[in-house]
């Protein structure tokens, strides 16, 4: 017979083994060491194909972009924290169809992307692409006006996903004055429970004069005077920025996406701005990436394009860091993880 209470005291003593394959600094080294005597962290920088051949049966929770392929080689891994926000890309990683918990990295990029936002919108707004051409022409404009931009305060910004990204972008845009409306897929769902780093985003979910469902997109682009589109890939997102909902929006607006290409008709998009029913697109995101280099985009006059780069590649790793420790806190606790993925909606 096992005694429960000898059970219990061996299971909270024990120690847990932890896996990270990602580059780690000295200092985020040292901060997941600090989080307790009662783990192991083993660092190890793994290729996707190293990782498919490593092998550890003690490895109860890691870090990374994926699990390994090849289920046998963490046999007891109980927990995965995803590198990424997003998990398009890995919603058939075998930890899912392991019963694994598999949290995402949703708030480490919040600030970095909400900044790309602000610089699309000051990039529209004050008429960045007549100024570089003015000066590449040596030009003074007859017309003042030519060259002169809008301000942002007293415009209306509207959110697509009200994330930890949608919060950060309504933080930035509020201190410039904008008005901002959200839609999301539970509008009830005010608080933000994710990761949050100190001082940014809104996790009461207060910044936004009218937080909708998403059945109100349409309704709501009328007025808008740019929407950004910070949603995950889903079955429910595919798509969502329709044709419709492009339609609706001023022939003045922006279109701003730094969540997934293909939650947007990209082919309505077009339409709208060479039929100028749309002032500008900035896209960081693709259906397929990379772009491939003869996709008619590329040269389009209203539209500007950057490489998947709004979420900061050069950024500073520690935000991910501190969420894993945090995360490992509450590991070792017993208590709910952030950012916990649910696999049937896709974020």
């Amino acid at each position: 017979m096992v005694d429960g209470a000898a059970f219990l005291t061996t299971k909270l003593t024990s120690r847990i083994r932890v896996l990270n394959v990602l580059p780690v600094g000295t200092a985020d080294a040292q901060m997941l060491d600090a989080v307790s005597d009662r783990i192991e962290v083993v660092n190890r920088p793994l290729s996707p194909e190293e990782l498919d051949a490593f092998r550890d049966d003690q490895v109860e929770a890691m870090l990374g972009s994926r699990s390994p392929l090849l289920w046998g080689g963490l046999p007891r891994l109980r927990w995965l924290q995803l590198a990424s926000a997003g998990v398009d890309r890995v919603v058939d990683d075998p930890a899912f169809t392991h019963g694994v918990t598999v949290t995402n990295a949703r708030g480490v990029y919040s600030i970095p992307i909400a900044e790309y936002t602000i610089w699309a919108l000051l990039d529209h707004n004050q008429k960045a692409s007549a100024r570089r051409r003015l000066q590449m022409e040596r030009s003074w404009p007859a017309n003042p006006d030519a060259a002169a931009g809008a301000l942002l305060r007293g415009q209306t910004l509207l959110i697509v996903g009200y994330g930890s990204i949608g919060r950060e972008t309504a933080r930035l845009a509020s201190a410039f004055g904008m008005r901002v409306v959200a839609v999301k897929a539970d509008p009830s769902r005010k608080v933000d429970d994710g990761f949050c780093p100190q001082g940014t985003g809104d996790p009461a979910g207060v910044l936004p004069e009218q937080i909708a469902g998403m059945d109100a997109l349409a309704f709501l682009a009328r007025t808008a005077d740019a929407l950004v589109d910070t949603l995950p890939l889903t079955k429910a997102t595919r798509g969502v920025i329709s044709a419709q909902v492009i339609d609706a929006l001023p022939p003045h607006a922006a279109l701003i996406n730094v969540g997934r290409g293909a939650t947007v008709d990209t082919g309505a998009m077009v339409r709208a701005l060479d039929a100028n029913q749309l002032g500008a697109a900035y896209l960081d995101v693709f259906a397929v990436e990379p772009l491939p280099g003869d996709d008619a985009m590329w040269s389009h006059p209203k539209i500007t394009i950057t490489p998947h780069v709004s979420g900061g590649g050069a950024q500073d790793p520690t935000l991910l860091f501190e969420l894993f420790a945090a995360n490992l806190k509450r590991y070792l606790a017993g208590d709910q993880l952030l950012n916990v993925v649910d696999r049937a909606r896709g974020y």
